[in-house]
C-alpha cells in the first residue's frame, strides 16, 4: 500500500491558501547546475543532511588522462572490470569508478587511490564512500552514453528508463519527408496521444527503478538479503503529481517514507532518484553547458 503525502489545504503562504501547484513546488528541491570541467566545482563540499550531489557525464569523459587515472583503481576494481561480459560495459564501469575516486578525493582531501570505497553486496552497483567514521551513500546508473553518480547521506537509488527501439519518434524520423507531410490531423493527434502515453510509462518506469534500487539497499543493509518489489504493488502514487511538479513524497507501509525526484535527461531518456530523506538542494554537475 502506498500513499502520496501533501500539505493540508489550510496551509497558508503570505496570507493566501496554498494550491496543489504550491504544495508540489514545496517538495521540489533547489536544482543548482554546475558545468562539468576537469576542475572540481568550488561550491561542492561534503553533502550534509538534505543535500544531494548528482554527476552526469559521458563514459568517454575522464577528469585526467587515462594513463594517469588507470593507476587509481584498486586490484579488486580491476578484477571486477575483467568480469564484465563486453567491452562497452567494462568501459562504463571503469569510467564510473575513476570518476567516483576523483570525486571522493576532492571531497575527502585524499589521493584518488586512497579513497575508501565500500562496495555493496554481490553485484549491486551501489557503494559507500568512507569519510572518517562516516559513510556517504553512492549509486551509479548507466543510460546509453551517459553515466550518472548520486552521492548523499541518505539511502538512495537511481532509476533510468531508456526509449524503446523503434519508438514513435524514431519511426517518424525514418519516414520519407513526403510521407510525413501527407499525414492528416487525425494521425498527428493519435501520434501525440501515443507519445504522451509512452512518456508517462517511461517516467513511471524510471521512478519505479529508483525505488527498487533504494529499497534493495535498505533491505541489504538490514539483513544482507535482496528485496524485490512487485510491479503489482499499488505504486500509482508515483504518477500522482505529474502535472504539478517533478517531486513527491511516497509512503510505503513496510518501507517508510521516500522523496522521489525526477532528473532532467537529454532526449527521450527519463531519470529519477528516490531517497529516504527530504532533499532541499541538488548540486547537479554536468547539467550546464557542453
Amino acid at each position: 500500500m502506498s500513499t502520496i503525502v501533501t500539505q493540508p489545504d489550510s496551509t497558508r503562504r503570505y496570507g493566501a491558501r496554498s494550491t496543489r501547484n504550491t504544495r508540489a513546488a514545496s517538495l521540489t528541491p533547489l536544482f543548482t547546475p554546475h558545468r562539468l570541467t576537469r576542475s572540481f566545482p568550488a561550491p561542492l563540499v561534503m553533502p550534509g543532511a538534505g543535500v544531494l550531489h548528482v554527476w552526469r557525464f559521458r563514459a568517454s569523459w575522464l577528469p585526467v588522462a587515462i594513463h594517469e587515472s588507470e593507476h587509481w583503481l584498486s586490484d579488486a576494481e580491476r578484477n571486477r572490470a575483467r568480469l564484465h561480459p563486453n567491452a562497452a560495459q567494462r568501459h562504463r564501469y571503469v569510467a564510473s569508478r575513476i570518476m567516483l575516486r576523483w570525486i571522493g578525493a576532492n571531497l575527502c582531501g585524499l589521493a584518488p587511490r586512497d579513497v575508501s570505497i565500500v562496495d555493496e553486496y554481490g553485484e549491486h552497483r551501489g557503494a559507500r564512500l568512507k569519510v572518517g567514521d562516516e559513510h556517504l551513500n553512492v549509486d551509479i546508473a548507466f543510460a546509453g552514453i551517459w553515466v550518472l553518480i548520486a552521492i548523499g547521506q541518505a539511502t538512495l537509488g537511481l532509476g533510468v528508463a531508456m526509449p524503446r527501439p523503434g519508438g514513435e519518434t524514431q519511426q517518424a524520423a525514418s519516414q520519407h519527408p513526403q510521407r510525413r507531410a501527407s499525414a492528416n490531423v487525425w494521425d498527428t493527434l493519435r501520434n501525440s496521444v501515443r507519445r504522451t502515453q509512452d512518456e508517462a510509462r517511461q517516467r513511471h518506469a524510471a521512478r519505479f527503478a529508483s525505488m527498487s534500487a533504494a529499497m534493495q539497499r535498505t533491505d541489504m543493509a538490514a539483513s544482507g538479503a535482496s528485496l524485490r518489489i512487485d510491479r503489482s504493488d499499488p505504486l500509482d502514487s508515483l504518477d500522482a503529481l505529474d502535472k504539478h511538479g517533478p517531486a513527491l513524497w511516497l509512503d510505503l507501509d513496510d518501507a517508510g517514507r521516500w522523496h522521489v525526484i525526477d532528473l532532467p535527461m537529454p532526449g527521450e531518456i527519463h531519470g529519477a532518484i528516490s531517497l529516504a530523506q527530504r532533499i532541499e538542494q541538488i548540486h547537479a554537475v554536468g547539467w550546464f553547458g557542453p
